[in-house]
């Protein structure tokens, strides 16, 4: 289980930053929603960005306190999904 300010969610990626996922969407996704934060029991500050084609949707900086952030990305007509995390200082 991935744990983010308390609440536990049963599947997620988790990542080190800095770090990247691609994915190949070919057309076929509408929409993507989850939540980011940063993983309990680790301190400091990262930000994730979900990136469509080269356009960034979505972007937020996390901080061990502020919990688990929920999003909503539109997919509709991308090829490629890029999800980053990097570092905050």
């Amino acid at each position: 289980l991935l744990t983010v300010g308390g609440q536990s969610f049963a599947r997620g990626l988790y990542a080190h930053a800095p770090s990247k996922y691609e994915y190949d969407l070919g057309n076929k996704w509408k929409r993507m929603t989850g939540f980011a934060g940063l993983a309990d029991g680790h301190d400091g500050s990262v930000v994730f960005s979900i990136v469509a084609d080269g356009r960034e949707l979505w972007r937020f900086k996390s901080e061990s306190q502020l919990g688990a952030q929920p999003f909503t990305v539109d997919l509709e007509g991308a090829n490629k999904l890029t999800l980053q995390v990097t570092d905050a200082g």
